[in-house]
């Protein structure tokens, strides 16, 4: 229990306006930005929860479609910050794309 408290209270209680601002903006460019538009020539990893509460992995697979460079790598178990939640496994998806 103590350190879920712990991680509410450094990351969800401090600076809530800032991430109010944030997620505004981020709702903003949602409706504006497309990912069809970006032109990203070099090779690119895509590591996703496939528990994400925020943002589903049918969000993850449309990106990879609109990527032509991009691939998948879906980590089990795991929700919105895959690189917190479960490192070793990030970091060895990581550590294999950037070895191939």
């Amino acid at each position: 229990g103590f350190v879920l408290r712990d991680v509410y209270r450094n990351l969800f209680s401090s600076n809530v306006d800032e991430k109010r601002g944030l997620l505004g903006w981020l709702d903003e460019q949602r409706k504006t930005e497309r990912v069809d538009d970006w032109d990203i020539p070099h090779r690119t990893l895509v590591v996703w929860g496939n528990d994400d509460p925020l943002f589903g992995i049918g969000v993850a697979e449309r990106l990879v479609d609109a990527l032509p460079s991009a691939e998948l790598f879906v980590l089990e178990h795991t929700r919105h910050a895959p690189n917190i939640e479960r490192p070793g496994h990030f970091n060895a998806a990581l550590l294999e794309f950037l070895g191939a």
